[in-house]
């Protein structure tokens, strides 16, 4: 009975401790909204009589919404891929990044991400348009610098890994990696 009655009250006291310190520990919270683009490198194979390998450059787009700590960064993102192989390249994901402050206005960052691709593409010599519609995973690295209090330039690179096969007339089109470079402008604020 003393033992349940000090339990009950160890863990009354912990909560009321946390709601009291909970109001003056903060996280340097921020949110974001960025802009990013890049140059990327689209690879591709088609399966069938005949084992063909497409590496293609395209150029990005992209838009990121998301919030920052001190240490840990998450964005919800959303791709254009400029490739004039295809009729279209979009991915919409979620990237979370570890963040590695090494001066006062500059970071290294590291993360994964995944989400979804679609794709569409009408290969040479078909009468049909292919469609991909899978999800994807993968990682990058970079480096950031603040421009100013709410400013922020990113540079970094990703490869997103997406195994995307769409089978017809018994030949498979198979879309493997996207490899990015690229330079992202993100605005950072505080929410109320």
């Amino acid at each position: 009975m003393i033992q349940n009655y000090l339990k009950k009250s160890l863990i009354i006291t912990t909560l009321c401790t946390s709601l009291l310190v909970a109001n003056e520990y903060t996280y340097e919270a921020k949110s974001l909204v960025g802009i990013e683009v890049g140059v990327s490198n689209v690879s591709s194979e088609m399966l069938g009589s005949t084992d063909a390998v497409n590496k293609d450059t395209s150029g990005n787009i992209a838009l990121k919404i998301g919030g920052q700590t001190r240490n840990y960064r998450i964005y919800l993102n959303a791709r254009y891929y400029a490739d004039s192989n295809f009729d279209y390249i979009t991915t919409y994901g979620v990237e979370g990044q570890y963040i590695f402050n090494f001066t006062k206005n500059s970071d290294f960052f590291i993360g994964i991400e995944g989400g979804m691709l679609n794709a569409k593409i009408k290969l040479e010599g078909e009468n049909i348009s292919r469609t991909l519609a899978d999800p994807y995973f993968g990682g990058g690295a970079g480096f950031g610098y603040d421009i100013g209090d709410n400013s922020y330039l990113e540079l970094g690179s990703r490869i997103l890994n997406v195994d995307a096969v769409n089978i017809n007339n018994n030949k498979h089109y198979q879309l493997n990696n996207i490899i990015s470079a690229y330079i992202s402008f993100v605005i950072k604020y505080e929410m109320d």
